[in-house]
């Protein structure tokens, strides 16, 4: 990788262990094993989540590899609910790699956690095939979406799957024809450290020329909690902060506020993408 990757890992790197902290005193109480770092999504019956589905998902596989794995809450389901998987994950964050290590360490579960770069396929763990590949809300912070599908691309194998769960613009006002809708999304990749955001047919074409056609697509929008009255206001008051020079959770609040004003609006959409590596790219 060259100099623009490392820097901006490094930034992502820097952002997660400033606000990580944060995220504990804002994230759910009382929930046992690794903090979800992801959005709570909900199904039609309110009891479906990501992890819940990726479990499902996982039925045929011998191995996960969680791309992006935060403190580790998918592999901790996945290592619940299919034991006989093979599990590693990927972070560039050592605060969230230490948490995850400590949690399945106490549970004794066999997960391995290395602090690595999804950007570099010379870093990814060898595992048993097929294998089941995830990232939840991860790739957006890949400096370079294209890098993030060919270096995924170079790992797999034909008949490994892809599945990204993530936030994408809109059609219509998130456009670039939608001044309210460029600086929202301007504040998200910014304050987010997102610079991978974008369009879902954008990411979808680019990784049909990465090697990796797409089976299914879900669009989970209406899932995503759009908060409170009071929640959507201080959003959209914190949003006009984003000119400022802020510290490393400010900018953390201005770009989830920008997310969470964003899917009022229908300036963002959440998808759930399921790809299978092709036999040549």
């Amino acid at each position: 990788m060259g100099a623009m990757p490392h820097a901006h890992e490094d930034r992502v790197r820097h952002y997660y262990r400033r606000n990580t902290s944060v995220f504990h005193l804002v994230g759910v109480r009382g929930v046992p094993g690794p903090m979800p770092v992801h959005r709570a999504i909900a199904g039609g019956d309110g009891r479906e989540t990501t992890n819940t589905r990726l479990v499902a998902e996982s039925r045929g596989y011998a191995s996960c590899l969680d791309l992006g794995c935060g403190e580790g809450a998918t592999l901790a389901a996945l290592a619940l609910e299919a034991p006989s998987l093979h599990l590693a994950g990927m972070t560039l964050s050592p605060a969230q790699a230490r948490i995850a290590r400590r949690h399945f360490a106490a549970t004794g579960r066999r997960v391995a956690v290395a602090v690595a770069s999804y950007l570099d396929p010379a870093s990814y763990p060898d595992l048993p095939g097929p294998r089941l590949l995830v990232a939840v809300e991860s790739m957006v912070h890949a400096v370079d979406r294209l890098s993030f599908l060919r270096a995924v691309a170079a790992y797999a194998r034909p008949g490994d799957t892809l599945v990204v769960v993530d936030d994408f613009i809109a059609e219509g006002r998130g456009g670039a024809r939608d001044p309210a809708g460029r600086r929202l999304v301007r504040a998200a990749r910014t304050g987010w450290r997102a610079p991978s955001l974008c369009r879902a047919e954008d990411f979808e074409r680019q990784a049909d020329g990465a090697g990796w056609r797409l089976e299914r697509g879900e669009d989970w929008s209406a899932r995503v909690p759009r908060g409170g009255r009071w929640a959507r206001a201080t959003a959209g008051l914190l949003v006009r902060l984003a000119p400022l020079p802020l510290g490393e959770i400010g900018a953390g609040l201005v770009g989830g506020s920008a997310l969470l004003t964003g899917y009022s609006w229908g300036v963002f959409r959440y998808r759930y993408l399921v790809f299978r590596r092709s036999s040549s790219p």
